[in-house]
């Protein structure tokens, strides 16, 4: 019995059981000392409120999603109103400028008219000064003319313009 314990024993050390049990027991002995289920806890308990998170903010974005979704359904009544506002303002204000334009026109047309008459009146203006300039020339011609011929009228017209002044002064 001596001999098949002592091959026991020899078996034992020539195999690996007792290294694998060595292993086991530090294996055991590192998990009590490091607290090795408490760190797999806190891990695990990481994870779980990683996952919660994480479905929190997926939530959240559907519902971003959602809303999103729904304004893009609103997105052409939007754009058509927008389209509406804008064609109306145009209109409006094609209107008025159509009514400045006209007004504008009017008003050039009558300073048109204005200055047309004006320009008129300067030329007849300028016509009626040269024609009147004329005629006092032609009529002093004349004068000259008839008093050269006729010397007795130059005493007569000095007389009755000596008279004409004596009553201007006198009244």
């Amino acid at each position: 019995m001596t001999d098949q314990i002592i091959k026991i024993l020899k078996y034992i050390l020539e195999s690996n059981i007792i290294n694998f049990i060595l292993m086991i027991w530090l294996f055991a002995w590192l998990l009590k000392k490091f607290d090795i289920k408490s760190l797999f806890t806190k891990s695990i308990k990481s994870v779980d409120e990683y996952i919660q998170k994480s479905e929190t903010d997926k939530a959240h974005s559907e519902e971003l999603a959602d809303k999103a979704k729904d304004t893009l359904k609103q997105l052409p009544a939007q754009i058509n109103e927008i389209k509406e506002v804008s064609e109306q303002k145009a209109k409006i204000l094609l209107d008025k400028l159509e009514e400045n334009t006209k007004k504008n026109v009017e008003k050039i047309n009558k300073n048109i008219i204005k200055n047309k008459s004006i320009e008129e009146d300067k030329v007849s203006n300028n016509i009626t000064e040269y024609a009147f300039s004329r005629s006092i020339e032609q009529a002093t011609s004349g004068i000259i003319e008839m008093l050269k011929n006729n010397p007795d009228l130059h005493q007569k017209f000095i007389d009755e313009s000596l008279e004409e002044l004596e009553k201007s002064t006198c009244q």
